[in-house]
């Protein structure tokens, strides 16, 4: 998969992946070697531990906010 991940960076921009929860440091890593940020949006399939599904949409819009931000 990182050799058909390669082929689309190669023909294509990209920044950013997003995730649903933190990666591994060795796959974190990876994508950095290539490039690419990393953003965890959680889907919040489950309810949350503290607060409710329009807090962590919330949290979701603000790490995708900052990624953009950041790329400026």
């Amino acid at each position: 998969q990182w050799a058909e991940l390669d082929h689309l960076l190669d023909h294509g921009a990209a920044q950013w992946m997003i995730w649903e929860a933190e990666p591994m440091p060795e796959i974190r890593e990876a994508l950095a070697e290539r490039g690419l940020d990393i953003i965890v949006v959680s889907p919040c399939s489950t309810p949350p531990p503290s607060g409710d599904f329009l807090d962590v949409m919330r949290e979701n819009a603000a790490a995708i906010r900052a990624a953009f931000q950041s790329a400026r």
